[in-house]
């Protein structure tokens, strides 16, 4: 499972990315699964946290490839 701060810098990456949803969880590292993303996407929208920068997030990361809710 990711903290809220590894959730919100794979969020930022994303949208840093420019790619879609399912290019960015089958070409990124560290990449949640497409459902959780769009669950996660969804929850931005609804303010309840914003994307933004982790200093070497993928060394810092938890979570591995697929997990997450």
């Amino acid at each position: 499972m990711c903290t809220r701060e590894e959730r919100e810098g794979i969020l930022w990456e994303f949208h840093r990315s420019g790619l879609g949803v399912p290019e960015a969880c089958r070409l990124l590292p560290l990449f949640p699964t497409r459902t959780n993303l769009y669950r996660w996407l969804r929850m931005v929208e609804a303010g309840e946290f914003a994307a933004t920068e982790i200093p070497d997030r993928a060394a810092r990361m938890l979570c591995a490839h697929g997990e997450g809710s």
